[in-house]
């Protein structure tokens, strides 16, 4: 049932969990499953290895993060005066840079760049990255009524300096990286972008609220520092940027059509609950209860051959 009564190894789970710094992604998965917890996370069973002709999907994800950072911060400047009308800026003239990073990143990861097929893969991702570099200057400049611009890349939380969730008394470390920040001009006013490879990846209110999705919550108790009005998602694939938290006031953001578009009351509501989650899974996992009750049941799992579930 994937229940653990024996008290040796509960007080291995207490021992093993004693100066622990929490990942988002730990908790995440014990809350969509505890049976997948157990044996992804706890008893580190693994996926039959496969061969792959293209990238690794988890690589392919992490090459375009990286360039994406690089190439904000290496034309920060122009950006901004694109954005603000100061100057003309044209990313296709950049399509060099791109590529030459994207070549730079899989190097570690190939012994054969040079034939026919690894460059028109590379080639494809450093257009990707590109176009979805337009679309986003598209949004910025053309869609929105209030000037936003990109402001910060990759914030870690929970590394240099701790980052505690103080829930009841209880104090939980965590560690993470946002992957972007952007801030209105002239204005104490942040959005939280994560960037993600598919839609598939994508979260939204019910998700937080029934706790499968911690992600953007934790994400903004991080900001505790800053006024975050809204949270966002940037689907690489998609070229498109998907608005699924924010303050109910900033309209240009987030409709009230959306659920995830709160006042101020109700986002502390879901900061609340998500606290609440973090503390019931961090108990349920000390208490030994990896039962086979999953939230969320992946017809995609790695372990649905050896789970009794379905």
């Amino acid at each position: 049932r994937g229940l653990i009564g024996d008290e040796e190894i509960k007080k291995d789970l207490e021992e093993l969990h004693r100066d622990k710094v929490y990942s988002i992604s730990y908790l995440e998965a014990y809350g969509r499953c505890p049976y997948y917890f157990l044996l992804n996370n706890l008893l580190k069973v693994e996926e039959m290895e496969r061969e792959f002709e293209d990238f690794k999907p988890l690589v392919r994800g992490s090459i375009k993060h990286e360039v994406l950072k690089e190439y904000y911060v290496a034309f920060r400047q122009q950006i901004e005066n694109h954005i603000l009308g100061k100057e003309n800026f044209d990313p296709e003239e950049t399509y060099n840079f791109i590529l030459s990073r994207v070549e730079e990143k899989i190097k570690s990861n190939t012994d054969n760049m040079d034939s026919p097929l690894w460059r028109l893969r590379i080639e494809k991702n450093a257009r990707d990255i590109l176009d979805f570099i337009k679309a986003d200057l598209e949004r910025l400049t053309k869609k929105l009524k209030r000037k936003v611009l990109p402001y910060d890349f990759e914030v870690a939380f929970g590394r240099e300096e701790d980052f505690i969730v103080d829930i009841g008394g209880q104090e939980i470390p965590f560690t993470g990286v946002i992957d972007r920040i952007d801030k209105y001009v002239d204005e104490e006013k942040y959005i939280l972008i994560d960037y993600k490879e598919s839609k598939s990846g994508v979260r939204n209110y019910t998700d937080m609220i029934s706790g499968v999705s911690l992600q953007l919550p934790v994400y903004i108790l991080s900001q505790k520092d800053k006024n975050i009005v809204a949270a966002m998602y940037g689907v690489l694939s998609e070229k498109k940027f998907t608005s699924v938290l924010g303050n109910i006031k900033e309209k240009q953001l987030i409709t009230k059509k959306n659920k995830g578009a709160l006042d101020e009351d109700q986002m502390e509501q879901l900061l609340r609950i998500t606290k609440e989650y973090i503390k019931s899974y961090i108990d349920s996992i000390l208490s030994g209860d990896f039962s086979i009750k999953p939230k969320e049941c992946s017809d995609y799992c790695i372990y649905k051959d050896i789970c009794r579930y379905k």
